[in-house]
């Protein structure tokens, strides 16, 4: 999410900028915190798994005329 107000990561105490990307759950959270980072890293490997499995698929299809 991008912040559309300043404010103050509820973990590091760093200042956020507006336009900054930040994890919103009830408190910010800036991009150099822990949660954020830990979060991302879950987004990216979602990411890429379904990237895999859909190059699976589009290649069983080829294989079998699909």
């Amino acid at each position: 999410m991008i912040s559309k107000f300043q404010g103050i990561c509820a973990e590091s105490g760093a200042k956020i900028k507006k336009g900054d990307p930040i994890y919103f759950d009830g408190l910010a959270f800036c991009s150099y915190s822990n949660k954020y980072k830990k979060l991302n890293e879950i987004d990216d490997l979602a990411k890429f798994v379904e990237s895999e499995q859909s190059a699976y698929f589009d290649n069983f299809c080829l294989k079998n005329n699909i």
